[in-house]
């Protein structure tokens, strides 16, 4: 038989052809859908759908561009505190390198281990106005190790020229014992006494009773001083006052500027910088109260009873020190320059992420 669909030959007996699937030689015909129609869409829906995707790309572009471009999207004020952090980081480093001694951590971890060394390499002969080069190679050193909580005191004072040493003073406390030796003077040998005996021993040593009763501990005098807890308070209030100055601060993108800086011409962004006078004023307020927050004539007071003089001594040494208004001038003084300047206008240049110059 012959398909009528496809005209190729098939059997007679088959009921779909093998070739194109036709029944009886004829094209089957495909079933009906049954199932449940399918949706329209509504109005509007792939309008949004549209809108929100190309919501979605143009938010990651944003993201990216926040990340690539940051510092260019950063406000002014934001470059010049990112600079200003720098430039302070910068000189904390170079003073541990120099070794200056860190009493903020005397205060706080009362312990403190420093040293320091000073040479003069060279010297400009015209600013001393004489031949100056056979100071160079001189030097001072100095070395501390105080430990307050365990009441000791290491601490060495020296002078020398080149590699060799000219002179040196050697100090060592314990509690109420002191030390004192020189390799130049002593050759070795270390005097020592006691603080808290000190007068008693200079009577019966010379025979004059004008410093009977002297005694003193130099650690109780570290604690007086320096009482725990008291910097962290005072910490405290500074950083406050410093915050808010900040955020009163106004700055100002200004263009480039070239400066010269160690010899070398460098290329700089300006920023103009305006400290409000009102600010100024609020920052001098909270530095007043912090002064003030300490009693210092009582102070002097506790000192010199902890020293063991005579109490008529202390009372007129006290009548003196009462006279005086220590810092009551002085804030005053600095109240008046505010007054007197107004709001303050600076131009800052930034090199390289750095406070390259300030000018006034």
């Amino acid at each position: 038989m012959i398909c009528k669909n496809c005209g190729n030959e098939i059997r007679d007996d088959v009921k779909f052809c093998p070739h194109c699937g036709a029944v009886n030689g004829e094209k089957a015909a495909q079933p009906a859908y049954t199932g449940p129609e399918a949706p329209v869409p509504k109005a509007g829906r792939g309008k949004g759908l549209l809108i929100g995707g190309v919501i979605a790309a143009v938010a990651v572009i944003a993201l990216i561009a926040v990340f690539v471009t940051g510092r260019l999207s950063s406000s002014p004020k934001d470059q010049l505190g990112k600079a200003i952090e720098q430039t302070v980081a910068a000189y904390e480093t170079a003073s541990d390198s120099m070794g200056m001694p860190d009493l903020s951590r005397l205060v706080e971890a009362r312990s403190i281990s420093q040293r320091f060394s000073l040479r003069l390499n060279s010297i400009n002969s015209a600013l001393a106005g004489f031949d100056t080069s056979a100071l160079s190679g001189l030097g001072l050193r100095m070395s501390t190790d105080l430990d307050a909580k365990d009441r000791k005191l290491g601490f060495e004072l020296g002078a020398f020229w080149g590699e060799e040493d000219i002179v040196s003073l050697q100090v060592l406390a314990d509690d109420d014992k002191m030390y004192f030796s020189s390799p130049e003077f002593t050759e070795g040998t270390a005097y020592g006494m006691s603080t808290e005996t000190l007068g008693d021993d200079l009577e019966r040593i010379t025979g004059d009773d004008s410093a009977a009763g002297v005694s003193f501990n130099l650690f109780d005098l570290v604690d007086i001083v320096a009482p725990e807890g008291r910097n962290q308070e005072l910490e405290r209030q500074m950083k406050a006052a410093n915050q808010a100055l900040w955020e009163a601060v106004q700055v100002e993108q200004g263009g480039t500027e070239t400066v010269l800086l160690r010899g070398n011409e460098v290329k700089t962004e300006v920023y103009q910088v305006v400290i409000p006078q009102e600010a100024l004023e609020d920052y001098g307020e909270v530095w007043i109260e912090i002064y003030t927050s300490v009693n210092y004539v009582e102070l002097y007071e506790e000192m010199l009873q902890a020293a063991g003089l005579p109490q008529e001594e202390i009372d007129s040494v006290m009548d003196e020190i009462g006279d005086l208004d220590l810092y009551s001038d002085l804030f005053d003084s600095l109240t008046r320059l505010v007054e007197e300047l107004g709001d303050v206008k600076l131009t800052v240049c930034v090199g390289d992420g750095y406070v390259s110059a300030v000018k006034v």
